[in-house]
């Protein structure tokens, strides 16, 4: 075909427009010259076939599925191509999101056209200070530190040693940050005064539920035990043995005019014993004499004539005549002295009583003066 205008560099022909389907450019030849027929696009669905000298811009110009080369002249599009996006261009344009803890930089996936596609790929260094995600407030804890993590990338925050508290014998001490116990149990508390028993003496741990027998010794004994005190240990005064049993030491039995008599111990004068005299015999002229106190007491017996007993001034009854019994004398020996009229005993030669009065003997009796 032959057209009366021919292309140049600022103008084309326009041979026809159509449906862009139907569009066959190799079909035609131009006569005029030998400038090729081609077909560029107006829209999805219509086309024109142009005879231009084609002067392609080296940029590309896209749409939401394809890109190509605009010609400057007649607008056509060369190199018609559906994105691909392979190409992996770092510019802020196609930036999808800063480094973070996790991650490095990424950038959309992009066409060699420039279009910006929808994956993502990862490049250069991860940023530890821009953490993606959140802070918890819970404390976390080992056996000396506590901090905050995030939960990203478990990073700790506020990172320190544990302190406050007190620690006892029972327990460590309670850090007044994280609440977590740490370090070392604390020292025991021993008591001023000492704990005791049978096995021996300990000074007892103050802390409450501690058992610890701190300083543990066995008993040094004292002094043995007396009947004034008992065996202590010397340490810690727990009694040993106890005082031994009083024995008395007992004096002399003592008449208390009553016929009894009481000794005195001579280690406690608290310490008395008394008793009924006994022993010995009364008599008619004495009372008995104690064969422990060697003291009189009681009464004299009567009925207990020393040296026995006689009848006088009997008389044999006759025929014409009473008989007499006769009067009982006890057998002593009597002598008066006619100077003061008084009489005393004398058995076996020895005068063995006092002068007394003498006293005429009653008839039908005993006389034991």
């Amino acid at each position: 075909m032959a057209t009366e205008k021919a292309p140049d560099a600022s103008h084309y022909v326009l041979i026809a427009s159509g449906y862009k389907n139907d569009a066959a450019p190799e079909k035609f030849s131009y006569e005029n010259d030998s400038t090729p027929v081609s077909a560029t696009s107006k829209n999805n669905s219509t086309a024109d076939l142009v005879v231009c000298q084609h002067n392609w811009n080296s940029t590309w110009s896209s749409d939401s599925f394809s890109h190509w080369h605009e010609c400057s002249i007649c607008k056509g599009k060369g190199d018609i191509a559906a994105h691909t996006y392979d190409q992996e261009t770092v510019n802020e344009q196609y930036k999808a999101s800063s480094a973070t803890c996790l991650s490095g930089t990424t950038y959309y996936m992009s066409c060699v056209c420039g279009a910006k596609g929808a994956d993502t790929f990862e490049i250069g260094d991860k940023d530890p200070d821009n953490h993606s995600g959140i802070l918890n407030n819970d404390w976390k804890s080992n056996d000396t530190n506590h901090w905050k993590e995030y939960s990203c990338c478990r990073a700790h925050t506020e990172e320190a040693a544990h302190s406050g508290g007190t620690a006892t014998c029972q327990n460590k001490a309670v850090c007044s940050t994280c609440n977590k116990p740490y370090g070392n149990l604390g020292s025991h508390v021993p008591a001023s005064t000492w704990s005791k028993d049978a096995s021996g003496h300990w000074h007892a741990c103050q802390t409450p539920n501690c058992n610890e027998q701190l300083a543990f010794t066995a008993h040094t004994p004292g002094p043995a035990a007396t009947e004034d005190a008992p065996q202590l240990c010397t340490v810690c005064s727990y009694e040993l043995a106890p005082a031994l049993e009083h024995t008395h030491v007992w004096g002399a039995w003592i008449s208390n005019g009553d016929g009894t008599h009481t000794r005195t111990c001579a280690k406690d004068s608290s310490h008395t014993e008394t008793n009924a005299c006994s022993g010995g015999i009364a008599t008619c002229q004495s009372s008995a004499v104690c064969a422990v106190c060697n003291t009189a007491y009681g009464a004299k017996d009567m009925t207990n004539h020393t040296g026995g007993t006689e009848v006088r001034g009997s008389v044999e009854a006759t025929t014409s005549t009473e008989g007499y019994t006769g009067d009982t004398y006890c057998c002593r020996l009597y002598t008066s002295d006619a100077a003061d009229g008084l009489h005393y005993v004398v058995l076996g030669g020895r005068r063995i009583t006092d002068k007394q009065p003498f006293r005429q003997t009653i008839a039908g009796g005993i006389d034991c003066v």
